[in-house]
């Protein structure tokens, strides 16, 4: 066992061997400190190098961190380098808190930031990245073609998304930053080609062209990396099939052998819900995401049509035409058991039904010599009521809730019966007008703000 002294008196004999001194604070002042840097004798911190017991210097492997040039032992700990520290102690100014990994970094959380770079992201401090603006995607047009638009709620300014003919088929990427969209060819808008565009309306790029075909209900899949949509032969909704393309335009036909229409995305990703005909009548169908696994989850007699996943994937409603095609919305397990009505229309007919949340459905209600209206229920078919007032209109219709639940859009018919969007917020509804045109518009998608 090593025994230790501690020298005061000798300090300036010690001093002369040692040469020039180095800092006080990394002085050896401990028994342990001594023992790790190999020394047998403590010196108080008077400003003196540390020297071993034959009075040679023995210099500290370092005094900062900047010292340690070793990537792999970055810290200066007790005069040693090392690998990772354990405390903010340990770090520097410029890198002054220790993360949960072991390493110096500038900070763990956004309250160690100065208020010039408030946000902590990726142990870094940065600037507030700028407030999301709620945008709307929408159609104007008629039924051979129009123009699309983006609509922000901070200035309610209309943007025109690619210049030409464009059909009601279009949506966000699932990052807000893409636009899957279908264009029409010739004057009659009766072809049609899948494209992808950047939001600003920059780098368009067409994806498929099925020549006479027509493409229609383009949807992307949860990680942004694939598109399905629908293809059929113009005019006869029986050839109709679900195509899937990656954004390179690499496609897939996925039903080539039975009818299929308007692809929807598990929001996994792993499963794809359609309508088919296949049976003599519409039913709702899923298949895995590659084509297979395909199932029938309704089977009924009368059609089934407009199936939408519930946000987290454990539920799907659906339109069903029941006695003298009157439609109803009905909810089901996402397995199609425990199909259940929850609305009802005794002379009229609802849907389509959106979801606003895995809480709250939006659907149309509508009675005989009534105008159509915006009704909200819980998908148990519970507290429905009118969402907001049908006053001096002819009718709401298009619902399209925002893909965080805080605003539905809708069109509504004005007093020359073309219709207009409106939107209201959920949680306190206040419809507010926000386009009049002297042509048709429909709301399509909101972009995703967190």
């Amino acid at each position: 066992m090593n025994s230790f002294k501690i020298v005061m008196g000798v300090g300036v004999v010690l001093a002369a061997a040692c040469g020039s001194r180095h800092n006080p604070a990394s002085c050896c002042t401990s028994p342990l400190q001594c023992a790790s840097l190999g020394l047998d004798e403590i010196h108080t911190c008077d400003g003196l190098l540390v020297c071993d017991g034959t009075g040679t210097c023995i210099l500290p492997e370092c005094v900062s961190s900047a010292d340690c040039k070793d990537s792999s032992l970055p810290i200066c700990s007790n005069e040693l380098c090392v690998a990772s520290c354990t405390d903010d102690s340990m770090c520097s100014a410029a890198t002054p808190h220790c993360s949960s990994t072991g390493v110096c970094v500038e900070c763990t959380e956004s309250g160690q930031c100065p208020a010039t770079s408030p946000v902590c992201s990726n142990n870094v401090c940065a600037a507030a990245p700028p407030a999301c603006v709620e945008r709307l995607l929408f159609f104007r047009g008629g039924s051979f073609g129009g123009q699309l638009y983006q609509i922000g709620l901070d200035d309610l300014t209309e943007k025109p998304i690619l210049d030409g003919s464009s059909g009601p088929n279009a949506t966000y990427s699932p990052d807000g930053k893409k636009i899957a969209l279908v264009r029409s060819i010739g004057s009659a808008g009766i072809q049609t080609r899948l494209w992808i565009v950047d939001v600003d309306g920059q780098n368009a790029k067409q994806l498929d062209d099925q020549g006479s075909l027509s493409i229609f209900t383009p949807a992307w899949s949860p990680d942004g990396t694939k598109i399905a949509y629908s293809v059929q032969t113009t005019g006869d909704p029986t050839q109709a099939h679900i195509w899937v393309s990656d954004l390179d335009g690499n496609k897939t036909n996925l039903t080539p052998g039975a009818q299929a229409q308007g692809p929807r995305w598990s929001p996994d990703g792993t499963q794809i819900l359609f309508t088919s005909n296949r049976t003599g009548n519409l039913d709702v169908f899923t298949m895995s995401s590659d084509g297979s696994n395909q199932r029938n989850l309704t089977n009924r007699s009368t059609d089934d049509r407009e199936p939408a996943w519930s946000p987290d994937g454990n539920n799907i409603i659906f339109d069903y035409a029941g006695a003298a095609s009157h439609f109803s919305v009905w909810r089901m397990n996402a397995d199609g058991s425990n199909a259940q009505m929850i609305t009802s229309s005794l002379n009229g007919g609802d849907g389509p039904a959106a979801w606003i949340s895995n809480q709250q459905l939006v659907y149309v209600h509508g009675e005989s010599g009534m105008p159509k209206q915006l009704y909200v229920t819980s998908p148990q078919g519970t507290n429905q009521h009118a969402f907001s007032s049908t006053t001096n209109t002819y009718g709401q219709d298009n619902p399209a809730p925002s893909r965080n639940g805080r605003f539905v859009a809708w069109s509504e018919s004005d007093v020359n019966q073309y219709r207009q969007i409106w939107y209201s917020s959920v949680m306190t509804v206040v419809p507010t007008k926000i386009t009049s045109a002297t042509h048709d518009s429909a709301p399509l998608d909101w972009q995703a703000c967190p």
